[in-house]
């Protein structure tokens, strides 16, 4: 869907959440002399860039002055309030999800409590917003390239923001790396500290520092966003659903869906057919 206002916007409808990095929306907005929006929650990571005037961003019970030059995240489901008096107010977004998704902002420096970072070259980040936009559409191959732009958008951040660094496959990738390819399963977080040959206190830092989360939560949320893909594409029962995402209570799962999407497994199956 393609809203075409004083703004311009466009929201890409995807279940693809097992995926790495997806976009979900982007757009660009500029105040007639009054802009608001919210207060109001998304379902996932939006990241802007300021590139004019002058807005108040009110985030999680915080509120900063946000201007041209700034970068703000706003994080799922976390209530957020963009306002601005200024004629001169115009900024771009975009709206994405995946399971790389919060570790990406976290090594640029976006936490929770910290959502704002300034950057010098806002005009050529700017394009690279721009770039994404420019490739809309509801292709397979528009998806691909949009992601494609969203990580060139990231790599040009980290260099920007100085957190670019060597690649190197330390212990926290190699954690990661277990929980992708083992989430299916009947896995603890003792697994993964013997995997990877760390103590469970080591490995609750590194989670905290890096991803913003403990791993049973990673590890959860890793396990329920891969359901919603089952829960939409698949004929199998929540109780099969449960077993494949390595829930071996399928009550259990079920009470954790809700307590994360504010639903029922079969109330989101439902709700998208």
């Amino acid at each position: 869907m393609i809203s075409m206002e004083t703004n311009d916007r466009y929201y890409y409808h995807t279940d693809q959440r097992s995926h790495s990095l997806c976009l979900c929306t982007c757009g660009h907005d500029r105040s007639a002399g009054t802009y608001n929006w919210g207060p109001g929650k998304r379902p996932y990571y939006c990241l802007s860039c300021v590139e004019s005037g002058i807005a108040d961003y009110l985030y999680d019970g915080s509120s900063y002055k946000v201007r041209p030059g700034d970068i703000f995240v706003a994080f799922p489901d976390r209530m957020q309030y963009v306002s601005s008096s200024d004629p001169a107010w115009e900024y771009r977004w975009v709206g994405f999800t995946g399971s790389e998704a919060a570790a990406l902002l976290h090594k640029m420096g976006f936490t929770e409590s910290n959502p704002v970072l300034h950057i010098s070259n806002i005009a050529e980040i700017g394009q690279h917003f721009l770039r994404i936009y420019s490739l809309r559409g509801s292709r397979l191959s528009d998806s691909m390239a949009m992601t494609g732009a969203l990580y060139i958008l990231f790599s040009e951040l980290y260099k920007c923001l100085d957190c670019d660094h060597d690649i190197q496959p330390d212990i926290m990738q190699r954690a990661l790396d277990y929980i992708d390819g083992h989430w299916q399963e009947n896995m603890e977080i003792t697994d993964i500290c013997r995997a990877v040959n760390v103590s469970r206190s080591w490995l609750y830092r590194q989670f905290m520092k890096n991803v913003g989360e403990s791993p049973i939560q990673y590890v959860m949320h890793e396990r329920l966003n891969h359901s919603c893909y089952y829960l939409r594409n698949s004929g199998l029962t929540v109780s099969e659903i449960a077993a494949a995402c390595g829930f071996a209570d399928p009550l259990y799962y079920s009470r954790m869906f809700k307590k994360q999407f504010g639903i029922p497994p079969t109330g989101y199956r439902n709700h998208g057919r």
